[in-house]
């Protein structure tokens, strides 16, 4: 094995990492830059030196590859779904097990990490001639196991991409596929793990995956408003739980609320029960929940209704959030609260190409919705996308106040409250 060939892949390999740390803080990427650089000469050293003596890759190998991506001194910390931390060290197999599982990955359960990474080795090892496909299944199965607390991404792409080396495969490159589009990376993992494992299954995975190496342009990654880094914000910027087993949908990262905002928005309104009457996978209400609110969800899809519930347990507000499976324009007069939230579907990240967005394009029907909410209570709030036509609000004749609601330096959406909702304008 060539040993410059190594350092130019195992860099390769993890520069995305790097790249999505790099910041206008001149010194601090001068810092992280040189640990980088540190952490990619110890790795290819400690590779260059087990593969020329072995053939096989085995567990110590995995782990010690782990020990390399983190400081010495590093301790990985998980929490418990009951508020307790458990401590992991760099090397060290997971310790939590994932009781409220996403339909993500069939995650393995943490009694069965270690004999899940024996099969996967001896059945890899065993393999007369490795071919590309074998180490992209190689690659998903890692990501399956998910055997350690952090990292994991990283670990399968650095052992993926070391066995293209060795083997003389083109490379994989997962995580520039996780850094440049984490929803197509997720599409090739429900792929992969929910259907039947066979060679035109794989060969059709990695397809996929050259095809987005050949045709993803700089001019596409960079612009904001694209899908890919939408999903890419969002999944960083919009929960903190994210990777606690929450569940979405794609048509839910590009239209929810940050969770930091939807807090906001439940700070600044008075109300101690409200109605989230468009409760999608229950983002706003669980942000509503976190402030100590009562909160009724509705959600017309049984689906997202189901999620909901999901990602309010993960968050531990079950009981301050009420789920109910049924049409808003039906239930609404039926039922009692302080006021009502109103964040109905923008239909995905197509309602930014329109140069005007009104309420004849939301659904239902923003003038039956509106007629009946103002009958029930004058205490309504609702979202509107950044290029709402502001006219339509004045032109109801109701005292208002706009909030543009900005998160790292972009103004995201903006909130409108009726009447006497505000704490504090």
């Amino acid at each position: 094995m060539n040993k410059v060939q190594l350092k130019e892949i195992v860099k390769t390999t993890l520069f995305p990492v790097l790249q999505s740390k790099i910041t206008e803080n001149e010194e601090n990427n001068k810092v992280l830059i040189e640990l980088f650089e540190k952490r990619i000469e110890n790795i290819v050293n400690y590779c260059y030196e087990y593969l020329i003596k072995n053939t096989n890759i085995t567990k110590e190998y995995i782990t010690d590859l782990h020990k390399f991506l983190f400081n010495k001194w590093d301790i990985i910390y998980s929490t418990q779904y009951n508020g307790t931390y458990i401590k992991n060290n760099p090397g060290e197999w997971r310790k939590q097990e994932f009781i409220n599982k996403s339909e993500l990955v069939n995650t393995s359960r943490i009694s069965d990490i270690e004999s899940d990474i024996e099969h996967l080795l001896f059945s890899y090892n065993n393999i007369p001639t490795i071919r590309r496909t074998d180490v992209v299944a190689l690659y998903f199965r890692l990501i399956q196991i998910h055997p350690f607390e952090d990292a994991n991404g990283r670990i399968a792409a650095l052992v993926s991409n070391i066995e293209c080396l060795r083997h003389n495969l083109k490379l994989l490159n997962m995580l520039d596929i996780r850094f440049k589009n984490r929803t197509f990376l997720l599409h090739l993992t429900w792929y992969y793990d929910n259907s039947n494992w066979n060679d035109n299954l794989l060969l059709s995975i990695l397809e996929k995956i050259d095809h987005f190496h050949s045709q993803v342009s700089h001019e596409y990654r960079e612009n904001y408003f694209t899908k890919e880094n939408t999903f890419e914000w969002n999944s960083k910027t919009l929960f903190s739980k994210f990777y606690d087993w929450i569940q979405i949908d794609e048509v839910w990262l590009y239209s929810v609320k940050p969770e930091v905002l939807a807090i906001e928005t439940a700070q600044t309104i008075k109300w101690e029960t409200i109605l989230d009457a468009f409760g999608w996978v229950g983002w706003s209400a669980i942000g509503f929940a976190l402030t100590g609110k009562k909160v009724i969800c509705v959600e017309l899809d049984e689906t997202r209704l189901n999620m909901a519930k999901n990602n309010a347990m993960v968050y531990g507000m079950s009981d301050q959030i009420t789920f109910i499976h049924w049409d808003i324009l039906k239930i609404l007069p039926w039922l009692d609260f302080d006021g009502i939230y109103f964040d109905p579907p923008w239909w995905w990240i197509d309602y930014i190409n329109k140069k005007s967005f009104g309420f004849s394009d939301f659904s239902p029907d923003w003038n039956i919705l509106l007629d009946i909410a103002f009958k029930k209570t004058q205490n309504i709030v609702f979202s509107l996308p950044i290029n709402f036509d502001i006219q339509e609000i004045i032109k109801l004749w109701i005292d208002f106040y706009l909030q543009k609601n900005i998160l790292d330096g972009k103004h995201i959406f903006s909130t409108v409250y009726f009447w006497y909702n505000i704490n504090d304008k």
